[in-house]
């Protein structure tokens, strides 16, 4: 039997395979897409296009695509985005599942958070309730707060959030543990370099430090 959320997932998939065999036919029928300020969608919501606009609150799920991707209303349920640029700037009751080029998380999350991108951002107005999890070539996570553990697989990354479980990363190039960043359990790293902490950062637990090898 397949859970709901792995239900979800498999249809994002779905929907990804089909934009990337058939991207031009499916970005030709709308070229922006816009749920205005004040709008309420009562159930699930899916929208395509070359700029896509959420400034309304949907009480479903979301599946969102586009060269922009902008969320700036709420979301009640969970939300997927494929896109080029995407930025999330209001707050989601359920998980965040985005894939896309340059990525910036602005609001709070209730669940947990996957991001796959190229240069991701995580700013102080972030407090993710459950696992934040990012594959990402550069990654800036500055999040108020992450309930329940921290992944990272990419290049570089600056760390800069209160983490209240175990922080497992893989940095290749760079590593930096902010002023403001506070692990509370183990930090496991792997990279070419060791990591190099500010003054204030802190790490309850054991640092377990491996260098990648050739």
């Amino acid at each position: 039997i397949i859970c709901a959320q792995m239900k979800k997932i498999l249809f994002f998939l779905v929907v990804l395979s089909f934009l990337l065999v058939f991207p031009s036919k499916v970005l030709a029928q709308s070229v922006s897409e816009l749920l205005p300020s004040g709008q309420i969608i009562e159930s699930d919501f899916i929208r395509v296009g070359q700029t896509v606009q959420i400034d309304g609150e949907i009480k479903g799920d979301a599946y969102l695509a586009g060269g922009i991707v902008n969320v700036n209303g709420k979301i009640d349920g969970d939300l997927f985005v494929l896109g080029g640029k995407v930025n999330i700037n209001g707050p989601v009751s359920g998980s965040i599942r985005i894939l896309g080029g340059d990525v910036t998380a602005n609001s709070s999350v209730d669940r947990s958070a996957l991001l796959v991108c190229g240069n991701c951002s995580v700013t102080g107005n972030v407090t993710i309730n459950g696992s934040l999890m990012v594959a990402g070539a550069n990654l800036e996570q500055s999040a108020g707060k992450v309930g329940r553990g921290f992944r990272f697989l990419g290049n570089r990354l600056f760390l800069n959030s209160e983490i209240a479980n175990e922080a497992y990363v893989v940095a290749d190039q760079e590593f930096l543990l902010g002023p403001h960043a506070s692990i509370s359990g183990e930090l496991k790293y792997t990279g070419n370099s060791e990591a190099v902490l500010e003054t204030g950062a802190t790490v309850a637990g054991r640092i377990l430090y491996q260098k990648t090898s050739q």
